[in-house]
């Protein structure tokens, strides 16, 4: 990454900017052209698909909702601000978090960077790339229409 000592061309932020060098994009920039779509969604379900069809002799990932559900844990993709302080009868200390959603309501940086982060943990679980896994899940997609 590059930091710019004066204004991105993107975002017209200051030295704060960072940009991504493969591709030139500033990472703070959102674009509303840009924002989260429902094909991006799909994409992201249709890998879930094919992941949770590769886990299935597991209980807890039996079913595209226990696959999402794992995944948003396994990527630490937890809502921050529903933090509950408990303590169990032997005062043993525990924080619970809620997952967070993917929705369209979500912001578009956190919505993407969980799937960029989910993508990876789904491949790297199926041990392919995971242009390999977009690939397969997008043929899935074609092969249904």
């Amino acid at each position: 990454m590059i930091r710019f000592k004066t204004n991105c061309p993107k975002c017209q932020k200051a030295s704060s900017c960072r940009i991504d060098i493969s591709d030139g994009r500033c990472l703070n920039y959102d674009n509303p052209k840009e924002r989260r779509s429902k094909d991006q969604l799909d994409l992201y379900w249709a890998c879930l698909d094919l992941y949770c069809d590769h886990k299935n002799d597991d209980i807890e990932y039996n079913t595209k909702d226990k696959c999402h559900t794992q995944i948003r844990w396994a990527v630490k993709y937890i809502n921050k601000e529903t933090a509950v302080h408990l303590a169990d009868s032997k005062g043993n200390s525990k924080l619970y978090f809620e997952l967070d959603s993917i929705s369209l309501k979500t912001s578009h940086k956190k919505a993407n960077q969980y799937i960029i982060d989910a993508f990876k943990h789904m491949a790297d679980e199926l041990g392919i790339t995971v242009e390999e896994l977009i690939n397969e899940a997008k043929s899935r997609m074609q092969r249904r229409i």
